[in-house]
């Protein structure tokens, strides 16, 4: 299995199972410190997706419901181990990915 970095740390999948706190290793500003405490990526939770620290909510579920219209009260209501902090941690690390720059490159 080739070796992923993250953060500046590299993953060699299930033989490195630190925990990432999201925005630790990153330059100051990149994620606020809501994020760094309450968001995680474990190679073994959720195939290394963000969740919420010491759950198996992705950050992604969270986003999804947010998106489909429904509100923070209802998300908190399908995940009642949940706090609006984290709901709205889930967001703040949306809008800081999106604040990344992107190119597409053409393949064949």
């Amino acid at each position: 299995m080739p070796s992923r970095t993250y953060g500046g740390r590299t993953l060699d999948g299930v033989r490195e199972p630190a925990l990432i706190a999201l925005g630790r290793d990153r330059a100051p500003g990149y994620l606020s410190s809501m994020n760094a405490d309450l968001i995680e990526v474990h190679p073994d939770v959720c195939n290394g997706r963000p969740v919420l620290r010491g759950t198996r909510i992705a950050v992604q579920s969270v986003l999804e419901m947010l998106g489909a219209g429904d509100s923070v009260e209802e998300v908190l209501e399908a995940f009642p181990s949940l706090t609006r902090e984290q709901v709205l941690a889930c967001i703040d690390h949306a809008a800081r990915l999106m604040g990344n720059r992107y190119s597409l490159e053409p393949v064949a």
